[in-house]
């Protein structure tokens, strides 16, 4: 496909370093990924998954605690 009107997509060279923090979503390209779903899709895999423990262990201690 040719053209500067051809739809084309990059990927990043590695995903977010293990053990990260924080993701960030922006549509622009400038974050770790460019949709929530793609951050979601991260979070959910194995290597993952305690990321988004700790993600809602702090989101539930900033509610006070729910439950």
């Amino acid at each position: 496909v040719a053209g500067s009107t051809a739809w084309r997509f990059t990927t990043r060279a590695s995903a977010p370093a293990a053990g990260t923090a924080h993701l960030i979503v922006a549509a622009d390209g400038t974050g770790d990924f460019c949709t929530v779903q793609g951050a979601v899709d991260y979070v959910t895999k194995p290597f993952g998954r305690e990321m988004l423990r700790q993600a809602l262990q702090r989101a539930n201690e900033k509610l006070g605690g729910i439950g």
